[in-house]
């Protein structure tokens, strides 16, 4: 298995056992759990191109972990801390929605996991681990909201994605590339 895949593989398994550790009352433990879930998500693309070992069973394996981790996180954070559950409900049921609205469209029109891999969705794991974790370290919750917004902002334009698709693609990394190049029209044409 390439290495990039373990990467990945390993935030999968990383994602699953936030639950049983956050139940344990470690803190540490989670943090270092979740930290890894987030370094894994960032550095495991990147890996793969440099080695060249993407493929499109690694995308599908990432996005499953992504499914895994973006869905379980926020959960299991909400159980654990309680300044989660004080100050961040609605930061963590917005995160769920955002994120498994677009996954659950792109399944039903095309029976799979969509995989685009877009910049606004690498961009918003990013804003939103920051901001999650300047949350836990400050008890200041602005950063997450901005991460939380970058997150929706994605989430529509996954959706948007593919609903101009007739038939799955990936990697896109916008909705423009989705328009320029598997459509056939120009990016700045309007939108039917």
């Amino acid at each position: 298995m390439p290495v990039a895949d373990l990467l990945t593989f390993s935030r999968l398994i990383a994602a699953i056992a936030l639950v049983p550790v956050g139940m344990s009352g470690n803190l540490w433990l989670f943090a270092a759990v979740l930290a890894w879930a987030v370094v894994s998500d960032a550095i495991d693309g990147s890996v793969a191109r440099a080695m060249g070992t993407a493929t499109e069973r690694g995308a599908r394996l990432d996005s499953l972990a992504d499914c895994a981790l973006f869905t379980i996180a926020p959960l299991a954070c909400w159980s654990v801390f309680p300044t989660v559950r004080i100050h961040a409900t609605a930061d963590m049921v917005v995160t769920v929605v955002a994120y498994l609205a677009p996954i659950t469209y792109g399944f039903a029109k095309f029976g799979r996991l969509t995989s685009y891999h877009t910049h606004a969705a690498r961009f918003a794991s990013i804003v939103l681990a920051c901001g999650f974790a300047w949350f836990l370290w400050r008890d200041n919750a602005w950063p997450l909201h901005v991460g939380v917004l970058v997150l929706a902002y994605s989430a529509v334009e996954e959706v948007v994605i593919t609903r101009r698709l007739s038939a799955w693609q990936s990697p896109i990394r916008s909705w423009r590339d989705a328009r320029a190049r598997y459509t056939g029209e120009s990016p700045f044409s309007p939108v039917v």
